[in-house]
């Protein structure tokens, strides 16, 4: 089986997320499975062994961007359209599509199977503030994507999905490799932040309340907020890191302050996968992968004082850190392992071949 998977960015840019490592991670699984596989990304590309990876057009200008070319941009079109008759693919499955054209994705679901993982709410939500902006955004995507098979690795995300008027929609969680090393924990909780440092992962929320009550955190992250962040006593700033396992393994407890509704947070599983307890906000699809008291604690987003709680609760019992951590890791080693991941997206791969 051909499967051209195409990727709105790269992981290789500080500023990447999860939806481009997902892209890459599951790509390399489906080749292991035997799959040929070609990745289309914008921007430098770098070798990976077994797989083509090709060259996109996206627009680096977010204000034009968000106009014009998220609903159609001729340049990827045609980019697009060569790869596939270059490489005749049984499927297309895209990672996001920001500045990629909706009304491309329309013109090519005409014609082959295509498919779309979900990551985040673009497709549903354009604009909290402008209701009129909202309804326009969205009735164009619903028309561009009404023979496209949308996944989503959270419940939350398809249900939005299906409120919004989706009705192709199915869930398949993402993956996360499960550390074979031996994790200690310290005498004295050390607390973590891995992630962008912009507004909406609460990042300066975080950091205001450990600098004023005198508690250690350690900040792995790059974002516009960098400057804001290094300017707090009792934060220690890393920076950019593309491998945050030996952060996982020194620390204790992530911390995850979101203030927007996020869909299955990649750093999430991967602290889980390493055996740290996590003080998570409760909005999106993160109850899904937290249970309160049992493999983390849960606080109301934006509420300082109800993280406030829940850090004092793992200060004062530090014996629930070790027990939360063992928890969640083996939680994700029987719920969101790669190998489940990976059949999930083989079976409907056939599904969608044989129709």
């Amino acid at each position: 089986m051909r499967i051209l998977e195409i990727s709105a960015a790269a992981p290789f840019k500080k500023n990447s997320g999860g939806a481009e490592k997902f892209c890459f991670d599951l790509s390399k699984r489906l080749a292991e499975k035997g799959l040929q596989i070609e990745i289309a990304v914008p921007g430098i590309l770098a070798s990976l062994k077994g797989i083509r990876l090709r060259r996109i057009h996206t627009v680096k200008n977010k204000y034009l961007r968000k106009v014009f070319f998220d609903y159609f941009n001729p340049y990827s079109f045609l980019r697009i359209k060569k790869m596939i008759r270059d490489f005749e693919p049984d499927i297309i499955h895209f990672h996001n599509t920001y500045g990629l054209g909706s009304f491309n994705i329309r013109r090519i679901s005409k014609s082959y199977p295509v498919l779309m993982t979900v990551h985040d709410l673009w497709l549903t939500n354009y604009s909290e503030d402008f209701s009129f902006i909202n309804k326009i955004h969205t009735s164009i995507l619903l028309n561009s994507f009404e023979k496209v098979v949308l996944v989503s690795p959270s419940k939350f995300i398809a249900d939005e999905l299906r409120k919004t008027g989706y009705e192709n929609v199915k869930v398949i969680h993402n993956g996360v490799a499960v550390s074979s090393k031996k994790k200690t924990y310290n005498k004295t909780p050390k607390f973590l932040y891995v992630g962008s440092l912009s507004e909406n992962k609460g990042i300066r929320i975080l950091v205001d309340l450990f600098s004023k009550n005198n508690i250690g955190l350690t900040v792995v992250g790059a974002g516009p907020l960098l400057s804001y962040v290094r300017t707090k006593k009792n934060i220690f700033v890393i920076g950019y890191d593309d491998n945050p396992e030996r952060h996982y393994l020194d620390h204790d407890i992530l911390i995850v302050p979101s203030i927007v509704k996020e869909n299955q947070p990649t750093v999430v599983l991967e602290a889980m996968s390493y055996g740290l307890a996590l003080i998570a906000s409760n909005i999106g699809g993160i109850p899904e992968l937290i249970e309160h008291k049992k493999t983390g604690l849960l606080f109301n987003h934006r509420d300082e004082n109800d993280l406030r709680n829940q850090l004092d609760f793992l200060i004062n019992c530090p014996e629930e850190i070790r027990k939360m951590g063992e928890r969640a890791r083996e939680r994700v080693r029987k719920e969101f392992n790669w190998d489940e991941t990976v059949a999930s997206y083989l079976t409907l791969y056939q599904d969608l071949v044989r129709k």
